[in-house]
């Protein structure tokens, strides 16, 4: 599985990348970033960066791409962390994209995520989720009642995450939510589901 272009479009707006010199005009997603190789900053710079020139309060939906080289072989926790930390700056965020990282910067086999249950936790109104990239994820989303969409993208997907967040209900097929007892679907999810290659290919 490859992914050449990054997004253009998340949450129903359109994407744009951060640059403190060019603020967006109007409702954007915006995209946070460095480099996967020679980054002239470190991803938490810009992140501060990030938090003191947008208005944050009105932001929506946010859009994580890569993080530096720590992409490559070390656990998302602290940009998670970071996301986290900053959870009364977006009292206004229901979309989150972690991980637009396209083939040149990493494949996507090679993607280190974390733990990211947390951030269900700290960000209660999150109706939109996509994670690209596996290696080290960790994901229970049962316990989030407004998440609607939630959709993975890698080159294969931890067993636990599988049980914990892709098991329908029995009778229901794939992108129906239901309520029976045992579950793992909350009340509200109307879209979930994963694309998945083979890692060796990427």
């Amino acid at each position: 599985m490859t992914i050449h272009e990054h997004v253009t479009t998340f949450h129903g707006l359109p994407v744009t990348d951060f640059d403190a010199d060019r603020p967006a005009s109007g409702p954007t997603a915006w995209r946070v970033f460095v480099g996967t190789y020679g980054a002239d900053v470190e991803f938490t710079e810009q992140w501060a960066r990030f938090l003191d020139a947008v208005d944050t309060t009105a932001v929506t939906a946010l859009v994580i791409g890569p993080w530096g080289e720590e992409v490559f072989d070390e656990p998302a926790d602290p940009i998670i962390s970071l996301i986290v930390d900053a959870r009364d700056r977006f009292p206004a965020l229901t979309g989150l994209f972690l991980g637009d990282i396209v083939m040149e910067e990493a494949e996507i086999s090679w993607i280190h995520q974390g733990d990211l249950t947390p951030l269900l936790a700290t960000y209660p109104r999150l109706t939109e989720l996509v994670v690209r990239g596996s290696e080290g994820l960790r994901l229970d989303s049962s316990q989030h009642n407004a998440l609607r969409s939630l959709r993975f993208e890698s080159g294969g997907l931890p067993g636990e995450v599988v049980r914990a967040d892709l098991r329908p209900p029995a009778g229901r097929g794939p992108g129906r939510a239901g309520s029976s007892s045992g579950c793992r679907w909350g009340p509200h999810r109307r879209r979930l589901g994963a694309r998945v290659g083979v890692v060796p290919g990427g």
